[in-house]
């Protein structure tokens, strides 16, 4: 499939249009930055600080920064990449990125988009994990940050996502239901632990009855007058699962 009908597939969706990046595939303008890049701790870093100034903390701290930064990261990537997964069983592949701190984030694939068949997909639902797996490898060392709040910060936009494709008049019931299961599997299918796994708990609370809170602490916090993230669970204890029908 040509990745340039991809995008105009996606981009005429009304669910994931407000969503989705600048998607090109013949970058336009400055910025941008090959994917392939991105594995490389000593190329990564000079890109947190540029992202750092820009979002207007250039003292501000490295952990919490690089965890901000893969935040905007995984948006302009997964996003796009789920809902092609799922929406129209294609697997298109990231060449260049341009993340900034929430405006002009864009993201080129290449010409074509392959098409997931039966047979692969199971292994395109860990597709995701695969491609972050060195960006999240090359942020801890650059930053200092324990990669599980990389692993947090992508977990908790792909339960997200989930939740936006499951109702969706175009997803694919075998696609979608690879996603949900990947998400709630302890581990993948090398048999290694799933990063990813539950990113998220549903629990009771008296005002609103149900919320979402995330597993781990994004570390936004550490910036200079930013406070904790309305689904931050230091904001929400621990209480009774509520369990979410999918």
């Amino acid at each position: 499939m040509l990745s340039s009908e991809l995008i105009r597939t996606l981009q005429g969706d009304a669910t994931f249009a407000p969503l989705l990046p600048a998607l090109e595939t013949h970058p336009q303008g400055d910025g941008w930055t090959s994917c392939a890049t991105l594995s490389q701790p000593d190329l990564l870093a000079p890109l947190l600080d540029a992202f750092a100034l820009d979002a207007g903390h250039p003292d501000g701290d490295r952990r919490a920064i690089a965890s901000l930064w893969s935040r905007w990261y995984f948006h302009t990537v997964m996003t796009p990449l789920i809902a092609a997964l799922v929406l129209q069983r294609a697997c298109p592949t990231p060449r260049s990125v341009r993340v900034t701190a929430g405006h002009g984030v864009g993201l080129q694939w290449a010409q074509e988009a392959r098409i997931i068949c039966a047979q692969e997909e199971l292994t395109a639902g860990e597709y995701p994990i695969r491609l972050a797996q060195p960006v999240i490898q090359a942020l801890s060392q650059a930053s200092g940050t324990a990669p599980r709040v990389f692993w947090s910060n992508l977990g908790n936009l792909l339960e997200y996502l989930a939740c936006r494709t499951r109702p969706h008049p175009h997803a694919d019931a075998s696609a979608q239901q690879t996603l949900d299961a990947m998400l709630d599997a302890p581990a993948l299918l090398d048999g290694s632990p799933n990063p990813v796994c539950r990113p998220v708990r549903y629990q009771p609370d008296p005002q609103a009855g149900t919320i979402r809170v995330r597993r781990l602490c994004c570390l936004n916090y550490l910036l200079r007058d930013t406070e904790l993230c309305s689904d931050c669970p230091r904001l929400h204890p621990h209480r009774t699962h509520c369990h979410v029908p999918t």
